[in-house]
């Protein structure tokens, strides 16, 4: 099993990976998300034309940003969830010590962004997260105590 220490530095450098997208202004956001979108719908136009003109592009950049906060509290979910199994063996506090710590880290990102010029604090935005880290927390209770079932303690 990973040492104590380098699981919280996972989960220490992957909340200052989150902190990095929200320390961003609103104008650079956007230009990476449209970049990123940009680049998305030109690969996708390889395989079908046209598809620009078929979808709205304001509701698939709305999508990709959606998708970015899950997944980076997705990763958070499963890295906090192995920091409080370092702790704790009980498979149901470590998804909820996993999901409510995840939690709190997306109301203060959220909070944070708030005093950035351009960004606002935004409940979809933290209930997002909290869906991604529920779901990445709940991943990897099942399956770390599907795998070692000696340490399933009900």
């Amino acid at each position: 099993m990973m040492s104590k220490h380098l699981s919280k530095g996972m989960v220490f450098s992957w909340i200052l990976l989150i902190l990095s997208f929200s320390y961003q202004d609103g104008e650079t956001s956007s230009e990476l998300s449209t970049t990123f979108v940009d680049t998305l719908i030109g690969v996708i136009e390889v395989f079908e034309p046209n598809f620009q003109d078929r979808f709205d592009i304001a509701s698939i950049h709305g999508l990709i940003r959606g998708l970015a906060h899950f997944s980076l509290y997705f990763v958070l979910g499963i890295f906090s969830a192995h920091m409080f199994h370092q702790h704790f063996k009980d498979w149901f506090r470590i998804g909820v010590d996993a999901t409510l710590f995840a939690l709190v880290i997306a109301i203060f990102d959220e909070m944070f962004q708030s005093f950035i010029p351009g960004r606002a604090m935004t409940l979809n935005d933290v209930f997002i997260d909290a869906l991604g880290a529920l779901i990445g927390a709940a991943l990897y209770v099942f399956l770390t105590f599907k795998i070692f079932k000696d340490n399933l303690i009900i």
